[in-house]
């Protein structure tokens, strides 16, 4: 009984009313080909107890895929912005809250027209994308 209402007292979880904002989060990924390295991304999530959430989450940032085109194999890095479901997925490590999104309508915009594969090989990647669509983000005042 005492460790139940102390779990309900010191639980993580907090009220949130329904008219609550959207909330941006730095979503960290498991890269089973490299275990000492992490994919970014980036989510924007209904907060939790918000009633009939207009998203649940997105889930925001570039990453290879494998083309041939006429014989030749090429790993362009691609944008996507995809529904998921983050409870459900085990490569997520952790997600860090870094605040709320206050303009959530110029987010899919803001996000598609960030850069993909620009510069060097060496210098392109998850990490430097993210940064560029955070710093997108904080320009515009979403």
């Amino acid at each position: 009984m005492f460790i139940k209402n102390l779990r309900r007292k010191w639980s993580s979880k907090h009220t949130v009313s329904v008219n609550a904002t959207p909330q941006l989060y730095l979503a960290f990924y498991a890269r089973l080909k490299y275990p000492n390295t992490y994919h970014y991304a980036l989510h924007i999530s209904s907060p939790e107890g918000a009633s009939n959430p207009a998203i649940r989450t997105m889930k925001y940032h570039c990453k290879n895929i494998i083309t041939v085109t006429e014989g030749t194999v090429s790993i362009p890095w691609v944008y996507e912005a995809v529904a998921i479901d983050p409870d459900s997925d085990p490569r997520i490590v952790v997600r860090v809250l870094l605040g709320d999104v206050s303009r959530i309508d110029l987010v899919d915009s803001l996000l598609e027209a960030v850069p993909v594969g620009e510069g060097s090989k060496e210098d392109f990647n998850c990490v430097s994308w993210v940064k560029d669509a955070l710093l997108r983000l904080d320009q515009s005042g979403a």
